[in-house]
């Protein structure tokens, strides 16, 4: 048997999966989104659902599934119709490792004042990134935050902001409830961390 993390966004729409690129990128390469964490966010939906009973068919939730790796996923009546991540787990959200969205023009422009590659900046921006870069988040003692990661700190949180927006306009209101009737926040792996 088989899992994919990505199943769970299948049900996106073409105007949440398609990018704003040329169309034979999608048509002959598949370039597209697809999400990630689906697995996480079908499960808690249909949990929170079950906890608050709720009915599916007259559900907005919008999932935050926050550790190591992040994403932020719209589920309109148990159905995946928007999520932060892209073709790969690097868009969206600033994560332990991987730095999220970043302009493709700040990338191009580093590689020509640093002449690193192409496969360079994905290494870093896939597994040397963190919200404050190259900041450790807890200094050695744990004693107190430096200045540097006090101002960091908000970063992941503010990036949750976009899709946190839209997703009111994209989930529709129904008679009993406003359009987002749950935000959920399940902590994977925070609870972990520890200095």
């Amino acid at each position: 048997m088989a899992v994919f993390d990505t199943s769970f966004h299948q049900t996106l729409a073409p105007e949440a999966f398609l990018y704003g690129l040329p169309w034979e990128y999608y048509q002959n390469l598949g370039v597209r989104r697809y999400g990630f964490h689906g697995t996480s966010h079908r499960y808690v939906s249909q949990r929170a659902l079950a906890l608050l009973g709720l009915p599916e068919q007259e559900s907005g939730l919008v999932i935050a599934h926050l550790g190591n790796g992040a994403s932020i996923c719209a589920v309109r009546n148990g159905r995946s119709v928007d999520t932060s991540m892209g073709m790969t787990p690097l868009e969206g959200l600033m994560m332990g490792t991987r730095s999220g969205d970043v302009d493709f023009g700040a990338m191009a422009w580093i590689a020509g004042e640093t002449r690193q590659t192409l496969s360079d900046l994905e290494r870093v921006a896939n597994t040397a990134s963190r919200p404050a870069g190259d900041l450790p988040v807890f200094p050695p003692t744990c004693g107190c935050w430096s200045r540097r990661g006090m101002r960091a700190m908000p970063a992941p949180a503010w990036r949750l902001k976009p899709l946190s927006i839209v997703s009111p306009a994209i989930l529709p209101a129904t008679p009993r409830r406003c359009s987002v009737s749950t935000a959920l926040f399940s902590p994977a792996g925070l609870a972990r961390t520890r200095c």
